[in-house]
């Protein structure tokens, strides 16, 4: 592999090796690493709570959008954890230092991440699928093996992350904005635009699809119950698929500026790090837009609320 403009800078006392010559800072400034903790705590914590809202949903329980909703939830979830915690200046220092713990916070990334975009894209196609062919769409292949289907994407992805960090494993460098990362190539930042690209073409193709169903749907004069739950739960993937697209047009704009030569400027702006916030942000932009599009969730939220303010009540008149 053609290596990168990697250097090995003594870093806080540390010796750290650097992805690019630029770089020599270890850790975010204090506002990147404040806002970086708190947007990715917020979204772990507000995931938690969206899981186990959405399980008492009744009226969407066993469909593939329920456990589309459960998977990238917890994935999400999972994703805010692993980057409060490479996001902590200290865990870093020790990820410097400890071989095992960098190599297991890498893969726990990137197996997230892969199986996030995966997801996503499996509900969004299944949203068109319910819009476009709702008389074929009980009866379709991804639909009835849908567990199947994403089993195998889950094997498949972890995999190719599993092959690839073992292939990398000596050769992992460090990024102000990300922490512990594979060692970029030319090769590999070009490979790195093409398959963001390829996934935000692809999303988009099929949210355009999504959107031109809806138009249809809305020309009609009457709409039957299923049918208004149907244009809810598409309104909210296109909103939230507009919304990841955003997030991820960063890395793809970082990538291409990193393919240019740009590096020097990415690391004096500190354009990477504007990159991370902004992609933090989703995990918990995510769920808001879900609220907003959906009526019952809020009425669930509002009545689990009351319960608990009730019982808190009880709980203080025993007392």
């Amino acid at each position: 592999m053609e290596s990168s403009n990697a250097s090995n800078i003594f870093s806080g006392g540390i010796h750290v090796r650097f992805c690019y010559q630029e770089e020599s800072q270890l850790c975010m400034e204090p506002f990147f690493e404040t806002f970086g903790i708190m947007f990715n705590a917020l979204a772990l914590a507000i995931n938690f709570v969206h899981f186990l809202v959405i399980q008492r949903l009744e009226n969407i329980q066993g469909t593939v959008f329920y456990k589309t909703l459960l998977i990238t939830s917890a994935f999400d979830a999972f994703d805010g954890l692993i980057k409060v915690l490479t996001t902590i200046c200290s865990v870093r220092k020790a990820m410097v230092i400890n071989k095992m713990l960098r190599n297991s916070i890498v893969i726990c990334w990137s197996l997230g991440s892969s199986l996030k975009y995966y997801i996503l894209m499996v509900s969004t196609v299944d949203r068109w699928l319910s819009l476009a062919k709702p008389f074929e769409y009980g009866s379709l292949l991804v639909i009835r093996q849908f567990n199947l289907f994403v089993s195998l994407g889950a094997v498949g992805a972890g995999v190719m992350i599993g092959v690839s960090c073992i292939m990398y494993r000596d050769v992992l460098c460090f990024t102000q904005a990300f922490g512990a990362v594979a060692e970029p190539s030319g090769e590999s930042v070009i490979y790195g635009c093409v398959l963001t690209g390829a996934h935000f073409l692809v999303e988009n193709l099929f949210i355009v699809l999504i959107i031109r169903q809806l138009i249809q749907m809305n020309r009609r004069s009457i709409l039957s119950g299923t049918d208004k739950q149907l244009r809810q739960a598409a309104k909210y993937l296109v909103a939230t698929a507009i919304l990841y697209s955003v997030c991820l047009s960063g890395f793809l704009v970082r990538n291409i500026l990193v393919v240019g030569g740009f590096q020097a400027l990415i690391v004096q702006t500190n354009f990477s790090c504007y990159v991370f916030l902004l992609n933090s942000s989703y995990g918990f932009l995510n769920i808001v837009a879900f609220a907003i599009y959906t009526s019952g969730y809020r009425n669930k939220v509002r009545e689990i609320w009351f319960k608990m303010v009730r019982r808190g009540r009880v709980a203080n008149d025993d007392i």
